[in-house]
């Protein structure tokens, strides 16, 4: 698994601004996220039956005679613990995965709600300190880094 996330795989830090939940959130919302491109759809079904997520296929190719792209895409929790196995067999994203992880343990293992059930706002210094691990992962995965 470490191989093809070298080889295949991105480690992402999204953060999406606007409502979060269908709750406003004014500092935005931030997601771990592990994804694998490829082509072949028994790969991607494999994946999908062993480590859970979702597959999609991209609507476009760049040129007809390729075949049509595939992503299988894993979240939150259960992408950092994927990463955190493969950690000691990675060798190009290394940097990437532990970052993630230590991103993705700055969320409570419950949502925290206010009494009429809205999700409560994110602290500043929670935001900044995961803004800081968003920006450190934009700068790791910037090509030729």
């Amino acid at each position: 698994m470490a191989g093809l996330i070298d080889g295949e795989g991105c480690i992402i830090i999204e953060k999406q601004k606007g409502k979060g939940r269908g709750t406003f959130n004014p500092y935005g919302r931030f997601l771990l996220r592990l994804e694998i491109l490829n082509t072949d759809s028994m790969l991607m079904e494999w994946l999908r039956k062993n480590y859970g997520g979702y597959v999609f296929i991209a609507k476009t190719r760049q040129k007809i005679h390729h075949k049509f792209e595939q992503h299988w895409r894993l979240h939150s929790q259960k992408a950092a613990s994927l990463l955190e196995s493969c950690l000691p067999f990675l060798k190009v994203k290394t940097e990437q995965a532990k970052s993630a992880i230590s991103f993705q343990k700055t969320f409570p293992s419950k949502i925290e709600r206010h009494s009429n059930g809205q999700v409560m706002r994110l602290d500043s210094k929670l935001f900044e300190e995961r803004q800081s691990y968003y920006e450190k992962m934009k700068t790791l995965n910037r090509k030729g880094c």
